[in-house]
């Protein structure tokens, strides 16, 4: 059965859109966990959600939470500007899809994309592996290429 599972701290208005669809059966919220605990959540799940800001200028907001799903491997479902930097990353790493605030038939069409895919085969998860350049030990080495020119 899907589960639409929240972890972390969620505005009331999450619980309240599914109350006023009548899915409030299909959702779990799980309060603030540790980081690690919350990636553990992230592995056993089929896809991840996330929501840049909505706000002035947004297009350059990029979460540490948002390389956190790209190492998990599972599709992203991404609410933010589709010109933005997120969007950018997440194309390039084939990583999911970035949908606009105000893009209702979007959001519809991406999520039954990946229920009927996932019908086909439970395993969704990414296998490209451009988001390995994003990776924390990458970057680090990145880093450390950079400071040792000096």
């Amino acid at each position: 059965p899907m589960k639409f599972r929240f972890v972390g701290n969620i505005g009331d208005s999450i619980t309240d859109i599914f109350k006023s669809v009548n899915l409030e059966n299909i959702l779990e919220i799980i309060s603030y966990v540790p980081h690690r605990e919350s990636v553990r959540y992230l592995r056993t799940s089929t896809a991840a959600f996330f929501v840049v800001r909505r706000t002035k200028k947004n297009e350059g907001i990029l979460s540490g939470k948002l390389f956190d799903y790209l190492g998990s491997r599972k599709p992203i479902i991404c609410i933010g500007p589709e010109d933005g930097n997120a969007s950018k990353i997440v194309n390039e790493c084939k990583a999911g899809k970035v949908i606009d605030y105000e893009n209702k038939e979007g959001m519809i069409s991406f999520l039954q994309k990946l229920i009927n895919d996932w019908k086909n085969n439970t395993d969704l998860d990414l296998t490209d592996e451009t988001y390995l350049k994003y990776s924390r030990k990458n970057l680090a080495g990145e880093v450390a290429g950079i400071i040792n020119l000096f």
